[in-house]
């Protein structure tokens, strides 16, 4: 094992999230690591992942340019493999939503749905609302996404607002 100082033998860290059991997850171009505070795990085989996010449960979602996977506990399951996923939210209620070349798409208890078209690909960061919809951020500018799939395009000043990269939830909602 190696500590933190020493930095992940997996490359460069893409994103970080606390689990329910007080380790750190560490998302690295060969897989997540774990940390519990002062040394490093060896990657887990889930190929680069490059964004993470927490369920109600504890689990973790994690995506990257090899596809979606779940962690819970010490099981991993590979959720979509093949398609390379740019962007990840989750809501309470356990709805996923995604984003990839082709769009962004979302779960719940169900097939996926496509609710954005290609039109928004390259898309940098989805926010869930919680009540079904998301913010979307991506190269065309920021989005709201209702649950029915109608969107609305944001504006500052009369001018679309720009992309944003990296979207969270304040502590207060």
């Amino acid at each position: 094992t190696q500590s933190l100082h020493d930095g992940p033998a997996a490359g460069p860290v893409m994103a970080m999230l606390d689990t329910k059991d007080g380790r750190v997850l560490v998302a690295t171009n060969e897989g997540l690591c774990r940390f519990d505070g002062t040394s490093l795990s060896p990657p887990l085989r889930t190929g680069p992942i490059r964004r993470l996010a927490r369920d109600e449960g504890g689990g973790v979602w994690a995506v990257g340019p090899e596809g979606l996977v779940h962690l819970v506990g010490d099981q991993l399951r590979r959720v979509l493999e093949g398609t390379p996923q740019h962007a990840l939210g989750v809501e309470r209620q356990g709805v996923v939503w995604l984003a990839n070349d082709e769009g962004v798409v979302r779960h719940e208890e169900r097939p996926w749905m496509r609710v954005v078209d290609a039109a928004e690909s390259m898309t940098f960061a989805v926010l869930p609302t919680g009540g079904g919809g998301a913010w979307v951020s991506s190269v065309a500018g920021l989005f709201r996404y209702q649950r029915s799939g109608d969107a609305t395009r944001m504006e500052a000043s009369g001018r679309p607002v720009p992309a944003i990269y990296s979207m969270s939830r304040a502590p207060d909602g």
